[in-house]
């Protein structure tokens, strides 16, 4: 009886114990739903964020592709009006100025410096003379250089100038003009003039501006001589002047084609000196780089060359020449 008794106890006991977990686990496995279903709508909450802020970037994205677009489309018709302007509106107008005109740079040589004894009398000096040059560009066609027509004028040259033109280029004498030309042309392919006589005297000018409308291709320039008035006392002392060859414009920094320097004495010791800094001009000129307007733009003031003071004096060459002509 007593053990019967004890069993049930025992029984009883059991169950209450199996409740009491069942219960439990229930509890918590409704708690898990619970926060399962919690994460859920988190999770969704977070996507329907997600959602808007794509939805806002996207038009954020949409609104400036467009702002773009029209900038774009903007520049375009500028362009696209430019472009008609210059083709249709003034199409004709530009193409025949761009043609025919441009402007074009012109070296203005500066005068060369003075020179005196030592007592202020000049023994150099410059004065004003007219030189002649030769426009290249006149003779330049589709098939390179109209010889027949060089030829012809460079005859005609030398019918007015003699044997007053320039000879010497590269230390060695021409038979002709067109000769020289062609070497210096040869030697300097981009050159546009060549400097054909220099100093020219008043019959020659006269005759060279009657043949003007013969020979357009040629035309006289201002220019500067230099002037030695006592050239029979200083002459081994002074030197004297010429026309740059290729070696001088190879060697020498501060000059260029048709300038003049220094060969002997005084004038090629202190050449850089006396030289000075060229000034420019600009001029419009037609194809040919003749000029077709009288409007002239200085750009650059030509600066003369400095001026020497020598130790000698010039009384005392002239009575030392004297007595060596007397001796001799």
């Amino acid at each position: 009886m007593s053990t019967i008794f004890y069993n049930r106890i025992l029984e009883m006991t059991d169950l209450k114990f199996d409740k009491k977990c069942l219960k439990k686990e229930k509890t918590f496995v409704g708690s898990k739903k619970t926060l399962d279903a919690g994460l859920v709508g988190g999770i969704k909450d977070m996507e329907n964020r997600l959602g808007e802020t794509e939805d806002i970037s996207e038009n954020t994205l949409r609104s400036n592709l467009v702002f773009l677009f029209g900038i774009f489309f903007i520049l375009i018709l500028v362009l696209i009006y430019s472009v008609v302007k210059l083709q249709v509106v003034d199409g004709e107008r530009m193409y025949a100025r761009s043609e025919g005109n441009q402007i074009k740079l012109v070296d203005i040589p500066a005068r060369r410096g003075i020179i005196f004894d030592r007592d202020g009398e000049r023994l150099v000096e410059n004065r004003s003379v007219y030189d002649c040059f030769l426009n290249l560009n006149h003779y330049f066609g589709d098939m390179g250089v109209d010889d027949e027509q060089l030829r012809a004028d460079g005859e005609v040259l030398e019918e007015i100038l003699g044997d007053n033109w320039i000879r010497d280029a590269e230390g060695q004498d021409y038979n002709s003009i067109v000769e020289r030309i062609y070497a210096v042309m040869e030697s300097e392919p981009y050159i546009e003039r060549v400097k054909i006589a220099s100093d020219l005297d008043n019959e020659s000018v006269l005759n060279l501006r009657s043949l003007q409308e013969e020979i357009p291709g040629v035309y006289l320039e201002e220019g500067v001589a230099r002037h030695y008035p006592h050239n029979h006392y200083l002459a081994h002392v002074l030197g004297y002047t010429s026309i740059v060859d290729i070696a001088d414009v190879e060697n020498l920094e501060y000059v260029g084609l048709n300038d003049v320097v220094g060969r002997s004495g005084i004038e090629k010791y202190y050449d850089q000196y006396l030289f000075g800094e060229k000034g420019q001009l600009a001029i419009e000129v037609d194809a040919l780089g003749q000029p077709v307007s009288e409007n002239e733009l200085l750009v650059k003031s030509d600066i003369p060359g400095s001026s020497l003071y020598l130790s000698v004096r010039l009384d005392a060459q002239k009575k030392a020449y004297e007595l060596l002509e007397g001796a001799v």
